[in-house]
């Protein structure tokens, strides 16, 4: 069935949904990228074709082609009967397919994924994870965030802010002050009858990805090896982004997690490596001459020849200079 297609994106997008669980008396939890990204990482939302984009929404319905998802933790007893009241509204039905789905879940038919039939909002598909799927109870430890979707990483739990001398703050409150957009101008719920959103707090969602990888190495029949991990993706962006692998604030983590966890997540931060920061004087230090100048002639080849004395096929600069210019730089 082909999706209607709206010319303006509207907010309130979430409205709907957001009715649906409330009416179950059911919190509204994320999970996955969206949740994450209000956790600090820079994860973009699920795109499964296109480009990843930083801008406002403006520039992500021009740039991203593809669906994208924003992805729920329900109960296990309600699970069935939320799938069944948004079907029962006529504008979701169910979507099997998933491009990612072998990489991410395995069977993931236990994983339903509803599309939206008119799409107002950013996002198209919505998929919904049982507990027993997603290795997480919906009374854990819940944290408030102000939308479903953020338009760039923010912690919102300022205890596991990494901000100090090696490494910058990632608070809501910092990265306003530094001119930090923190919400799309289409917002997920209509003002006033808005109902909150939550995520589950950074130990919690950790604990659950550790015990999601613990299953999938005892179900190979399920996740066959070499297929890749997302759970360890998201665990390695954690350490990255929170620089959990350094002083206290691995010793602060580690002492949030669950005891089964903790000596798998010490193995990890023990494993990551993390990359020398470059800097410009680095640059200038080690290419003294003007390679960053712009090319200098147009050779007879159809190359373009810089300084440093690199051929670059002028086709491959025609189509830098497209991609930049459609990314407004």
């Amino acid at each position: 069935m082909e999706l209607e297609q709206e010319e303006q994106p509207q907010s309130g997008y979430f409205d709907e949904i957001a009715d649906i669980v409330a009416a179950r008396e059911h919190p509204i939890i994320m999970v996955e990228a969206s949740a994450l990204r209000w956790m600090g990482l820079r994860e973009i939302p699920e795109v499964s074709s296109g480009i990843p984009s930083e801008r406002l929404w403006s520039d992500l319905v021009r740039l991203i082609t593809g669906v994208q998802d924003v992805e729920l933790l329900v109960r296990d007893k309600d699970i069935g009967s939320i799938v069944a009241d948004l079907i029962a509204t006529g504008h979701y039905e169910l979507d099997d397919h998933n491009p990612a789905d072998p990489l991410r879940y395995g069977h993931t038919r236990h994983v339903p994924r509803l599309r939206r039939r008119c799409d107002l909002g950013l996002y198209t598909h919505f998929t919904l994870w049982s507990e027993t799927m997603y290795h997480i109870s919906c009374d854990v430890p819940l944290v408030e965030v102000p939308d479903v979707t953020a338009a760039n990483e923010f912690v919102v739990e300022d205890e596991f802010d990494p901000g100090g001398p090696d490494a910058p703050s990632l608070s809501i409150r910092s990265r306003q002050a530094a001119g930090v957009e923190l919400l799309y101008p289409v917002v997920a719920q209509t003002a006033g009858c808005a109902r909150p959103v939550y995520i589950p707090s950074i130990p919690v969602l950790i604990d659950a990805l550790l015990d999601q990888e613990r299953h999938r190495l005892a179900h190979p029949e399920i996740y066959p090896a070499g297929m890749g991990s997302f759970p360890l993706y998201h665990i390695s962006n954690f350490i990255r982004y929170l620089y959990l692998e350094k002083g206290y604030r691995r010793d602060r983590i580690l002492s949030k997690l669950a005891l089964r966890n903790r000596p798998d997540m010490e193995i990890r931060m023990n494993r990551y490596k993390r990359k020398p920061v470059l800097k410009l004087s680095d640059i200038r230090t080690r290419h003294p001459s003007p390679s960053l100048d712009v090319p200098s002639k147009v050779e007879s080849n159809g190359s373009t020849r810089v300084k440093v004395g690199v051929a670059i096929p002028r086709q491959e600069v025609n189509d830098l200079e497209r991609r930049l210019h459609s990314l407004g730089a």
